[in-house]
């Protein structure tokens, strides 16, 4: 399942150029009336009206905002069991138009309580893009093997929306036990979060990924810390790599051994959980690639790490 809608608006325009917990894990927005106890309450989407599947097994909540905050998009992604799913994705501020350009004239397009809806199909992934006042919303079904293409237009015939917008719930950036410290010379341009809630709200991850440099045409490098709640590190890890054991800090790792360069995986257990610590370089769009001076930054964000007792 693809997490941000942007990624599935550039899959869009490479292959038509050739030819996807409790309360507190929510911040509730000012003036908000609604009492949010699990993420599936969530159904904050700007103008969109969301409908919450019946049979998901797990949601995630993805957020991408900017250096200042400012929200550049959010997703609701339902996973279904046989790797199917629905995610519904919004972009405030942003145009279709200007995204997209001649190639909008070359997706399918449906008229639907007065909007125009553009559809796009890879395999069994379907794409519904439109542009709501200045806004775009953004619809995906990932279908499973018993399912076929009337359940897509079935939920794009339904897609409604509000006359008015709903103030945004977005990730809060706590991440449990552990503490750490950004260099402040590094500038973060841009950060993504992603929440994953089981339908009953048991919390099953958080992630946190710091963006430096300027833009992404003109990005340094990338840190991640995920948290695999009530995991172990075998349960986490690539059974078909390498790793060894690294102390940082008064801290041991589980490091991924790479004889390429220094390494940029390390996994560790603190209670009943599994803290993921990343180096995820740069990315092109076609290959990750980690400077020298990520390794020597990423050293450092290492040593600036502690855990809660």
């Amino acid at each position: 399942m693809k997490k941000a809608l942007v990624v599935l608006v550039m899959m869009v325009t490479l292959l038509t150029l050739c030819g996807c917990s409790g309360s507190n894990e929510s911040v509730t927005p000012e003036g908000s009336e609604s009492e949010v106890r699990t993420l599936a309450d969530d159904t904050t989407m700007g103008r969109m009206v969301v409908t919450v599947p019946e049979n998901y097994v797990e949601l995630e909540r993805y957020i991408e905002e900017d250096g200042s905050g400012k929200i550049i998009e959010k997703n609701l992604n339902y996973s279904f069991t046989e790797d199917g799913g629905i995610s519904y994705a919004f972009m405030p501020d942003q145009d279709l138009v200007e995204m997209l350009g001649s190639n909008l004239d070359k997706l399918e397009k449906i008229e639907s309580n007065g909007n125009t809806i553009y559809t796009y199909t890879s395999g069994s992934d379907y794409l519904a893009l439109v542009q709501v006042g200045e806004d775009i919303y953004g619809l995906e079904y990932l279908l499973t093997e018993d399912q076929d293409a009337e359940v897509f237009n079935k939920a794009v015939s339904e897609m409604s929306f509000k006359d008015e917008k709903t103030e945004l719930l977005k990730n809060d950036m706590d991440l449990y036990d552990i503490s750490y410290e950004l260099d402040p010379a590094l500038n973060v341009y841009c950060m993504t979060s992603s929440y994953v809630e089981d339908p009953s709200g048991k919390p099953l991850e958080k992630t946190i990924v710091w963006k430096f440099g300027e833009s992404d045409d003109n990005m340094d490098f990338r840190f991640m810390i995920r948290v695999y709640k009530d995991s172990t590190i075998d349960e986490v890890k690539d059974p078909d790599k390498t790793y060894e054991e690294q102390t940082v800090n008064g801290i041991t790792y589980t490091v991924l051994t790479n004889d390429d360069g220094a390494p940029y995986e390390y996994y560790t257990q603190h209670g009943n959980d599994v803290y993921e610590i990343r180096n995820n370089g740069s990315y092109s769009g076609w290959f990750t690639d980690r400077s020298e001076d990520s390794e020597k930054a990423f050293e450092a964000f290492l040593n600036t790490i502690s855990f809660n007792q």
